[in-house]
């Protein structure tokens, strides 16, 4: 189908949904995504793979995305690009939802399409619980781009990375070249690795722990990563993080890089936290 958006091209996404077996007592939804461009679907690895088949008879009905491209690809931000997440989760929300919790969890990228969703679009409203994992990987995008970065952020990201319990350097506080490039995309110019660092403002106003994003939230958010992620999405989600004023949780897990999905140990740990008793319920909404 199409996703459309206010001064976005549309968008395709292909939505593959699997449902409990037949008489399993259906619990909610949740809805997965992958990274990157978010052109996989999530069941693409071995343990996600498994996961995914776990939660169905657990009597989720669980909804993976895959873009036709690129969901951040557009000329009108980063914050702009991720209407789409928001307009695809309200769209999964009023056709395939039925009962119980409705819950979301993506990784890196997947888990920004989320926070933006919660932090720019109200989708708390629509959302149960939420399992942010690998990121968001853009909580300070202004700090992230080097063409950008102020001189206080290697203090503020060392202190960030101080409540990391990972075996990483804590000095992956910028983005690489592939972060610099998946940024890029988001903008006409390319903000990120060429400035001029006056972009720091636009930037700035468009990372999830913007000034003005909503961090008072009305459902619990459950980030999880992993001990041996030594990419710059720790510093980026401690950011966003760390500044969300509502009830929160972060799990940090071993064995277990940037991609939390894909192995043993992340799966298990995503699993646990929407199957739980306190994870992906039905909670009132104001």
């Amino acid at each position: 189908m199409s996703i459309e958006c206010p001064a976005l091209t549309p968008l395709r996404v292909t939505v593959l949904v699997s449902r409990p077996p037949a008489g399993v007592v259906v619990r909610g939804t949740v809805v997965l995504g992958t990274g990157g461009g978010g052109t996989a679907f999530y069941e693409g690895s071995p343990a996600s793979g498994a996961m995914v088949e776990r939660l169905r008879v657990a009597g989720f009905v669980v909804v993976q995305r895959a873009w036709e491209r690129g969901w951040h690809l557009t000329t009108a931000g980063m914050a702009g690009a991720a209407c789409r997440y928001a307009t695809l989760l309200q769209w999964v929300r009023d056709n395939v939802h039925a009962t119980g919790g409705f819950c979301a969890t993506g990784n890196s990228a997947g888990s920004a399409e989320i926070a933006f969703s919660l932090s720019r679009y109200g989708m708390d409203a629509v959302l149960d619980f939420a399992v942010p994992t690998g990121g968001p990987p853009v909580g300070r995008m202004d700090e992230a781009c080097p063409a950008t970065q102020s001189s206080t952020w290697p203090g503020q990201c060392a202190a960030l990375l101080s409540q990391y319990p990972g075996a990483c350097p804590s000095t992956v506080c910028t983005y690489n070249g592939f972060g610099q490039q998946y940024v890029d995309g988001a903008y006409a110019s390319m903000p990120c690795s060429s400035g001029p660092a006056s972009a720091a403002v636009t930037l700035r106003a468009d990372s999830v722990a913007s000034p003005d994003a909503r961090l008072q939230l009305s459902i619990p958010v459950h980030a999880i990563m992993g001990k041996l992620d030594c990419t710059q999405a720790v510093s980026q989600g401690l950011a966003w993080f760390d500044a969300i004023e509502s009830e929160k949780t972060i799990e940090f897990v071993g064995n277990t890089g940037h991609e939390v999905q894909q192995t043993v140990e992340g799966s298990a740990a995503i699993e646990q936290a929407l199957a739980g008793p306190s994870g992906c319920i039905a909670r009132p909404h104001p």
